[in-house]
C-alpha cells in the first residue's frame, strides 16, 4: 500500500500487520505489552507503526472527535471457541474503523468482572462490548458494566427488564423451528427434546421454537418427550438420552452438540442406526461435529456476525448519542446437514 493512499485513511492494525507479516493479533500484543512476543518481533513491530504514522494517526484522530479511539472488550473466557470467534470478528470491525481493543475475562465471576472493569476504567475507552456465551450473564457482571456509564452492546445475554443497552444475538426460537421442520420433512413424527437445566435462556427459547414448529405441523406439544440434563456438555446427557429413547422416538432435537453426542452413544449401546431408525440434530455447529459417527447434522449461529454487528451497533450509539432506543437484533440461523439426519 502506498504511502500516499495510507495518508488518506486511517492506519489500522491490519496494515501493520501486512507490512511486517504478522497477524493483527500480533501487531495489538506487541503494541499492547501483551502476550508472547519477542522483544526482536515488539520492536520491529513498534517502528513499522511508528514509520506508517500510526501512534500519531490515532492521537490526531482522538483529538479531532474527542474520543480515546479504543473500546473495551469483556470476555466470559478468552479460550472459549466461541468468544475466540466473537473477539477475532470484534478487532477486526474495529480496525475498519480505526479503533484498537482493550480486553478482559471474567470467567462467570461476578468480582474479576468489576477487577477487570476497574482496570478498563484505568484507561479511556469510547465504549464496551460484553462478549458472552449464549447462557445467561451473571447480574453482578451487568450491574458492573453500568458503573462505567459507558455505551454498551451485550453479544448473546439479553438483559432483563427496561432495556438500557443494545443487544446482538442468535434468534433461538428460529434456530430451533429450521431444526424440527427439517426432521418433519422427512417424515419424523416422533420427534424428542433434550436440553440442558430448565431456566437457562439456551433451554427456553429453544424448546420454545421446538414446541412452536411441533404446533404448526398439528402435532401437540405436551405429549412430545423431553429430557434436562444438568449441562450442556458431552460428558452429561447419556442417561436422559435413554430415557427418551425408551419412548421409542424416531429423532431427537438437541439444544446442544455435546447433548447430541450423548444421544449418539446411547443409540449405539441400543443397536439403533443412524439415521436410518433415529435422526439427531443438535445446536452450535461446534468442531464436535466433525467428530462424532456419524457426524451430526447441527444448527450453525452466525458467530463471526455477531461480532461485528456489535461493533456496529456501538459505533452508532457514539456517532448518534441523541438517539437512545436500545435494540435487540437477533440474526438468523442456518442448518449444515450431516450424516446423522
Amino acid at each position: 500500500m502506498s504511502s500516499s493512499t495510507l495518508e488518506n485513511r486511517s492506519v489500522t492494525l491490519a496494515d501493520i500487520a501486512r507490512e511486517v507479516g504478522v497477524t493483527p493479533i500480533t501487531v495489538h500484543n506487541a503494541l499492547n505489552g501483551k502476550g508472547r512476543v519477542s522483544p526482536g518481533m515488539r520492536e520491529r513491530v513498534l517502528e513499522t507503526a511508528r514509520e506508517m504514522g500510526y501512534q500519531s494517526n490515532l492521537l490526531a484522530r482522538s483529538l479531532a472527535t474527542g474520543r480515546a479511539m479504543a473500546l473495551g472488550v469483556l470476555a466470559y473466557r478468552i479460550e472459549s471457541n466461541l468468544a475466540a470467534r466473537q473477539l477475532a470478528a470484534v478487532e477486526n470491525e474495529a480496525q475498519k474503523h480505526g479503533y484498537h481493543l482493550v480486553v478482559a475475562a471474567h470467567n462467570h465471576d461476578p468480582q474479576r468482572a468489576l477487577e477487570a472493569l476497574r482496570e478498563m476504567t484505568a484507561r479511556r475507552m469510547d465504549g464496551v462490548i460484553s462478549i458472552s456465551s449464549t447462557a445467561n450473564m451473571q447480574p453482578g457482571v451487568v450491574e458492573g458494566l453500568k458503573t462505567l456509564q459507558l455505551p454498551t452492546v451485550f453479544s448473546f445475554h439479553e438483559p432483563h427488564g427496561p432495556r438500557e443497552s443494545d443487544c446482538v444475538t442468535i434468534d433461538q426460537q428460529q434456530g430451533a423451528r429450521k431444526a424440527v421442520d427439517f426432521l418433519l420433512r422427512q417424515g419424523r413424527n416422533k420427534i424428542a427434546f433434550l436440553s440442558g437445566p430448565r431456566g437457562r435462556l439456551v433451554t427456553e427459547t429453544r424448546l420454545e421454537g421446538f414446541e412452536m414448529a411441533l404446533r404448526a405441523a398439528g402435532f401437540e406439544p405436551s405429549t412430545a418427550p423431553r429430557a434436562f440434563a444438568e449441562d450442556f456438555s458431552p460428558r452429561h446427557g447419556k442417561s436422559e438420552a435413554h430415557q427418551l429413547l425408551e419412548s421409542k422416538p424416531d429423532a431427537i432435537f438437541c439444544a446442544s452438540d455435546g447433548l447430541a453426542a450423548s444421544v449418539l452413544r446411547a443409540a449405539r449401546d441400543r443397536w439403533l442406526r443412524v439415521p436410518a431408525d433415529l435422526m439427531v440434530i443438535g445446536f452450535d455447529d461446534s468442531l464436535l461435529c466433525e467428530a462424532t459417527d456419524p457426524t451430526l447434522t447441527s444448527v450453525q449461529m452466525p458467530i463471526e456476525e455477531v461480532g461485528r454487528e456489535c461493533v456496529r451497533r456501538l459505533l452508532f450509539r457514539l456517532e448518534n448519542p441523541q438517539d437512545w432506543s436500545p435494540q435487540t437484533q437477533r440474526l438468523n440461523c442456518r442448518l449444515i446437514r450431516r450424516e446423522s439426519a
